[in-house]
């Protein structure tokens, strides 16, 4: 029989007081039995409904499925085929890590080989005739190459452009090769450089830099399991690459590494005596090491040992720190066969100087006089031979650009101006009191005369040229700039009209240098528009960013964090 329709619709759920005393429950609406004759209030709570999928739900999670295949999939195809077995097992671990367990995961000490042993790992067939390096194609290989003798090597000439050139294509199809690892610094300087990367967006620059990270740690993986000629100049490269990001600490860290590694490959011994003791009984005890096989290397190997040393004497100019300088060597090869530039004063900013005292100070200013001529005697006659013929810094394969407007040139002219500011300020204002007795007048001529001479460089060097220079070019444009506006401050005076032109030199040098975009938001709040306590808004500088007493490499820590903070 049809139910009635006055009938009550049954609950679906017990009543409370029949779930809580644990009997059966009719659940009858709006009171059950056991309540109606118990007296008791029924109560009814309402069914909870287990939550679905929301709308579009799987839609999404297969979108993003699909995508994260696609973005594993190129992630992939930039990874080393042969280094992947290991890097893999150490995605999430840091480089020290993956460095512990390399040996014991792969067994690499045992296939160690000095010269011509696997580049980065056991060899692995090619997947296809034009598959290169790291899964890239020889396509891009050889274009990586060419934007590196087109934009670094006229400043940084440690590669002999014909070999590697040639090496590209005799080795297209291969993966283990004595170039390999050259040819992955060069990629991973490309990479970092390249300004359409460095204007991407988010995702892409991040994965970017992620891959140039893994190449980099490759690389130094490769460099302790092995020892190269070339190994030392694709750690050359990468260290170049590490300064002009402004990773101070890495920098110094892959010199002092190259520094050992030049020593083991006997280049000192190749520089300084010429390689006479090479092999057989000399005055100096003899090294079981090969004579260079071809011209074309023992020129790489020379340059090699000065780059290193060139690197780590300009990274430090005006330092105070304790260094261990190499002793000049008065017969020693060098490239393109010229004077070498011996001054032993080069830990003068070691000394202590009393500054409350006057026979130290008097000696102090005796000793800087005597250093600043030598310096600038020596920068007289660079000028002179300038105009006699090619300076000896030029590439021995470029002779396209002009003498007075060679990167190296610009280099040197910098340079020379920095060391002469960094040297004298501190004695402008030894108490950093204006109205000092102990001030010196010719101190402050003499760095403003250097930084006007800098202005003039950078002024007469072009856009492209400043884009595409050695990153210590930065330091030293950042040292002159930073005098400028701290001496104008302390004599009342708002920022210099020329310091403008430094803060452009370092703009354009920042579409390519991480370091120059830094430094320029320092100067840039520190000459700001709304007076010396830099932009509104910013955070206010550190302190001693304003004291002439802490040179820029003092101080570059400080400013980098200030920099990442605001």
């Amino acid at each position: 029989m049809a139910p009635s329709p006055r009938a009550p619709n049954p609950s679906q759920t017990p009543c409370l007081v029949c779930r809580h005393r644990k009997v059966r429950c009719d659940r009858i609406k709006p009171e059950c039995g056991f309540c109606s004759k118990g007296g008791l209030q029924c109560e009814y709570s309402t069914a909870r409904k287990t939550p679905g999928l929301r709308a579009g739900y799987v839609e999404n999670l297969e979108k993003r499925l699909d995508c994260l295949e696609r973005e594993f999939q190129a992630f992939k195809g930039n990874i080393d085929p042969h280094g992947s077995r290991y890097l893999m097992a150490g995605a999430g671990a840091e480089t020290v890590s993956r460095l512990s367990a390399l040996p014991r995961a792969t067994g690499l000490s045992s296939q160690l080989s000095i010269s011509n042993g696997p580049v980065l790992g056991s060899s692995v067939a090619a997947t296809s005739p034009s598959c290169s390096i790291n899964g890239r194609s020889q396509d891009k290989v050889t274009e990586a190459c060419n934007l590196w003798f087109q934009k670094h090597h006229s400043w940084f000439p440690i590669l002999h452009e014909p070999t590697m050139m040639e090496a590209c294509q005799k080795y297209s199809g291969q993966h283990e090769t004595p170039v390999t690892v050259a040819l992955e610094a060069i990629t991973a300087v490309v990479t970092s450089t390249d300004r359409g990367a460095a204007h991407g967006d988010d995702t892409e620059r991040s994965g970017e830099q992620g891959r140039r990270r893994l190449l980099e740690d490759q690389i130094l993986l490769h460099a302790i399991h092995h020892l190269s000629l070339h190994t030392l100049q694709a750690l050359l490269i990468l260290a170049i690459v590490e300064y002009g990001s402004g990773r101070m600490v890495e920098f110094y860290n892959l010199i002092s590494l190259c520094k050992r590694t030049s020593t083991q490959l006997g280049l000192r011994d190749l520089v300084a005596h010429n390689c006479m003791n090479y092999g057989f009984p000399s005055v100096i005890p003899s090294r079981m090491l090969a004579l260079p096989a071809t011209a074309v290397e023992q020129e790489e190997k020379i340059r090699a040992f000065w780059t290193i040393e060139a690197l780590d004497s300009a990274s430090t100019v005006g330092s105070a720190w304790h260094l261990s300088v190499s002793q000049p060597l008065p017969t020693a090869s060098l490239p393109c066969d010229e004077e070498i530039w011996r001054c032993p004063e080069s830990i003068f900013l070691q000394q202590p100087c009393d500054t409350t005292s006057v026979s130290d100070l008097q000696q102090r200013k005796l000793d800087c006089t005597i250093l600043s001529e030598r310096l600038m005697a020596w920068h007289r006659d660079f000028e002179q031979m300038l105009t006699v013929r090619t300076p000896p810094y030029t590439d021995l394969f470029d002779g396209a650009a002009a003498a007075s407007h060679h990167p190296n040139t610009i280099l040197i002219h910098c340079t020379v101006h920095s060391a002469v500011v960094s040297l004298h300020q501190r004695l402008i204002f030894p108490d950093d009191d204006t109205g000092s007795e102990h001030s010196w007048k010719d101190a402050a001529e003499r760095c403003l005369n250097s930084c006007d001479e800098m202005i003039k460089v950078i002024r007469g060097a072009g856009d492209d040229m400043l884009e595409t220079a050695n990153p210590h070019i930065i330091h030293c444009v950042f040292v002159a700039a930073r005098f400028n506006i701290i001496y104008d401050r302390v004599l009342g005076l708002g920022p210099p009209n020329k310091v403008w032109l430094l803060i452009y030199g370092l703009r354009i040098c920042g579409q390519r240098w991480p370091l120059a975009r830094q430094l320029l938001k320092v100067l840039e709040a520190a000459a700001g528009t709304e007076g010396y306590g830099g932009v509104g808004g910013l955070k206010a500088l550190p302190g001693e960013f304003w004291d002439l007493q802490y040179l820029s490499l003092d101080i570059y820590e400080a400013l980098r964090v200030w920099a990442i903070e605001t």
